[in-house]
């Protein structure tokens, strides 16, 4: 008889230890962007997702420890993945653009910032962007935007989105600053 020499067993002990973690820890979610009213699928929109865990210190005065962050595209479908987290473990934050919409935050809701309490993250999610109205402020709408992705780092697919947003806030400010 055989025997399996010792270092085999123990690194399958590892592998499989290793990808129990990563399988409990984190996974990828996918979702579809329609536009509210007609229900068809929004392609080019920026989605942006930042998980955050509670950092050490005293409860209340650890603040945030940012996990991870993603930013996608919409497919022609208005289809879109990113990384996932244990929800009990992670907080999130998730912001969509698209323009000529109001932006969508999993927060709050533009133009009334009432809290949003109706998403939850998970597989085959539908989020509904809005039509931008004449009667929305776009100064309002543009600081709501950059307030709803306001975690992100990576300065690439969301920021891109969002550059005229970006403009309005910086026209505005530069106006305030001159009276």
């Amino acid at each position: 008889m055989k025997k399996t020499p010792r270092i085999g067993s123990l690194s399958l002990t590892v592998l499989v230890c290793a990808v129990l973690i990563v399988s409990c820890g984190k996974s990828t979610v996918t979702g579809r962007v329609v536009d509210a009213e007609t229900g068809k699928p929004i392609e080019g929109a920026a989605v942006h997702i930042f998980w955050a865990k509670s950092g050490s210190g005293p409860p209340g005065l650890g603040g945030e420890v940012r996990v991870d962050e993603a930013e996608t595209l919409t497919d022609a479908e208005g289809r879109f993945e990113v990384p996932k987290y244990n929800k009990y473990s992670y907080t999130y934050n998730m912001a969509v653009y698209k323009k000529g919409y109001v932006c969508w935050s999993s927060d709050k809701i533009f133009p009334t910032y009432s809290e949003r309490e109706d998403f939850e993250l998970k597989n085959e999610m539908v989020i509904n962007l809005a039509l931008f109205k004449e009667e929305y402020s776009k100064v309002k709408h543009a600081h709501f935007t950059i307030v709803a992705s306001i975690n992100r780092t990576e300065h690439g697919i969301f920021d891109k989105a969002v550059e005229s947003e970006m403009l309005i806030v910086r026209k505005n400010i530069k106006k305030n600053q001159g009276d």
